[in-house]
C-alpha cells in the first residue's frame, strides 16, 4: 500500500477558526472566539511580565483516585472515593438532566491528612494551578461507552469524550484538565446501556499560573518547564522478543535522533532539557498488561501507576509526559507477558527564560472540537486508505483571546485524537489501523510514527500534542481502511 498521500484528499483544506470551512460558493463559515483561561497578572513583587505562566511541572506519577475495593494484592483500595461509593454508574445516552455523575479532588496537599496519596506542594494555592495532566483508565466497564471530565461547577460549554471503552475492556488516556470549584474534576460516564465501571485517576503533573513563585518567593524560584513542539519521530522499535514481563526497558531521550533513514536529531543533547513528551505504542502482548512510562526503573516490584492499558493481543497507543532520569533516558515498565513497544517523540520539556514566550501553555475554558469528518460541514468523508489530508489551523490560531485580546503566535496545541469508526477497504478483509498527525511530508510522504491505533472494534481515542507546519497547517494520514475521526482540542502552545 501505497504511504504518500492521495494528492485529491490535499485539494480539502478545512480551517479551523473555530473551524473556518470554505464551502461552494465561497461562504465562510466563522464561528465566535474562543475563549481560553488568562493566566493571571504577575504578584507587585514579580520581576517578571509572565513568570512562571503556562510552564510544567513534573510529579512523580500518583493515583489519586480509584473506586476499586481492597484486595489481596492491594489492600489500600479505594483510593479517595466518593459517592456513589464503589463501582461508578453508566449513564445510557443520551442522559441528560438525569445523568448520575461525581467528583474527583485534583489538588490533594501533601499537608492534607484526610487526603490519600497527596502530591500538590502546600505553597502552592488553588490560583496557582492552571490546569493539571491525568491519566484517566475506566475498569472492566459492563457496556460500551465514553468518558466525559470537565471542570466542577462548568455548566456551559462543549463536553468532549476522554476515554473511548469497549464493554469488559479496561481503557486509559491522557488529559489536560482544569480544576473546577473546590479544585475538582466531574467525571460523567456514557454508555449504550445503563451499567456501571470502576475508575482510576493518575495525576502526571501541572501547568502554572504567572502568580506562582514558588515556596520562597525569589523571583526566580519555582520556575517550571516549557512544551517545546517538534517534528515527530520514532526513537524506539522494541521487538516483543525483547520486553518480557516485569521488565524495564531504557530510551535514552538527550541527543535522541530518528530510527529511520534520515537520522536526524530530535531532542537536542542539552542541560535545560528535564522532560519528554512521548507517543507509546504497546503491540500484540502476549497476556494482559500495563506498560508505565518512568524516569527511573521501579527500586522494588511494579510502579503503582500505569500509563497504557493494553489486553493480550489488543495495539493501543498513549501519550506520556515524563521527566527525564539522572541519564537522560526515560524507562517502560512492562507488567506481563512479552510486548512491541515503540516510542515516538512528539516534544520536549526545557527551561526557558522568563522573557520567552515560547512553549507556554494556554488551556482553552472548554475543550473545542476543531473538526469531525462525520459532520456535514466538513463533508462526511472519511479518510482513505494511505490518504492524508492538510488541516489550516490558522484561523482557529487568531481567534484564540484572553479577555478579547490574542495570545499572539502559537506553535501547537494538546488536543484528543479521536478515531470514531474505521471501515474496511475490502468487505471479506479484517482492517487495522493508525493515524498520524504531523506537521509537513517527508520526501517518502507520511513519517514513520503512529499516534492513534484503531481497529474496527469501535472509536479509539489518544491525547496528542501536534506541532504547526507552515502557515499553521497540519496533516492527517490514515495507513488502512477508512477512517472518520476528530479532534478536540484542550490546550495551545505560544510561540516567540
Amino acid at each position: 500500500m501505497s504511504t504518500s498521500p492521495n494528492r485529491t484528499r490535499l485539494t480539502r483544506r478545512l480551517a479551523a477558526a473555530a473551524v473556518a470551512l470554505v464551502v461552494p460558493g465561497g461562504a465562510l463559515l466563522v464561528p465566535s472566539t474562543i475563549a481560553v483561561v488568562a493566566i493571571d497578572a504577575p504578584r507587585a513583587a514579580a520581576l517578571c511580565s509572565l513568570c512562571a505562566g503556562g510552564e510544567f511541572h513534573p510529579v512523580a506519577p500518583e493515583r489519586i483516585f480509584d473506586s476499586r475495593p481492597a484486595n489481596d494484592a492491594n489492600p489500600t483500595l479505594p483510593i479517595n472515593d466518593v459517592a456513589p461509593f464503589g463501582v461508578k454508574p453508566v449513564n445510557a445516552v443520551p442522559a441528560g438532566a438525569d445523568a448520575v455523575t461525581f467528583d474527583v479532588d485534583l489538588l490533594g496537599r501533601t499537608g492534607d491528612a484526610g487526603f490519600e496519596n497527596p502530591w500538590l506542594p502546600d505553597y502552592v494555592a488553588d490560583s496557582d494551578v492552571l490546569a493539571v495532566v491525568v491519566n484517566l483508565i475506566v475498569v472492566s466497564p459492563a457496556t460500551k461507552g465514553y468518558a466525559m471530565v470537565f471542570a466542577a461547577g462548568e455548566d456551559s460549554g462543549q463536553r468532549s469524550s476522554v476515554v473511548n471503552f469497549q464493554a469488559g475492556v479496561t481503557t486509559s488516556n491522557s488529559a489536560l484538565v482544569r480544576p473546577g470549584a473546590g479544585g475538582k474534576l466531574t467525571v460523567d460516564l456514557r454508555g449504550t446501556s445503563v451499567s456501571v465501571a470502576h475508575v482510576v485517576v493518575d495525576v502526571l503533573g501541572w501547568y502554572s499560573t504567572s502568580t506562582y513563585d514558588g515556596d520562597s518567593g525569589a523571583a526566580d524560584d519555582g520556575r517550571g518547564t516549557r512544551s517545546i513542539t517538534v517534528t515527530p519521530g520514532r526513537v524506539l522499535d522494541a521487538p516483543a522478543s525483547a520486553v518480557g514481563p516485569a521488565s524495564v526497558t531504557t530510551v535514552p531521550i538527550l541527543g535522541a535522533r530518528s530510527i529511520d533513514a534520515s537520522a536526524r536529531v530530535i531532542v537536542p543533547d542539552l542541560e535545560s532539557i528535564e522532560g519528554v513528551i512521548v507517543n507509546l505504542a504497546v503491540a500484540g502482548p502476549t497476556s494482559d498488561t500495563y506498560v508505565s512510562v518512568l524516569p527511573e526503573a521501579p527500586v522494588s516490584g511494579p510502579p503503582s501507576t500505569s500509563s497504557a492499558n493494553v489486553r493480550a493481543g489488543q495495539t493501543r497507543s498513549v501519550m506520556a509526559i515524563v521527566p527525564l532520569g539522572a541519564d537522560g533516558a526515560i524507562r517502560l515498565y512492562n507488567n506481563a507477558g512479552n510486548a512491541r513497544l515503540v516510542v515516538d517523540v512528539l516534544g520536549y520539556l526545557e527551561r526557558r527564560p522568563d522573557e520567552s514566550r515560547a512553549g507556554r501553555v494556554i488551556p482553552l475554558v472548554v475543550p473545542f472540537r476543531a473538526f469531525d469528518t462525520r459532520r456535514v460541514e466538513f463533508g462526511r468523508s472519511p479518510l482513505g486508505p494511505g490518504q492524508a489530508e492538510i488541516w489550516s489551523f490558522a484561523a482557529f490560531s487568531n481567534s484564540v483571546a484572553i479577555s478579547s485580546v490574542s495570545v499572539g503566535a502559537q506553535s501547537g496545541l494538546f488536543g484528543n485524537l479521536t478515531n470514531a469508526s474505521l471501515a474496511r477497504q475490502y468487505p471479506t478483509v479484517p482492517v487495522n489501523s493508525n493515524l498520524r498527525v504531523f506537521p509537513a511530508l517527508g520526501p517518502n510522504g507520511a513519517p514513520t510514527i503512529s499516534q492513534l491505533n484503531s481497529s474496527e472494534a469501535g472509536a479509539v481515542a489518544n491525547m496528542v500534542m501536534l506541532t504547526y507546519g507552515t502557515a499553521s497547517t497540519s496533516y492527517a494520514f490514515n495507513a488502512a481502511g477508512h477512517a472518520h475521526y476528530l479532534l478536540d482540542i484542550s490546550a495551545v502552545i505560544l510561540a516567540d
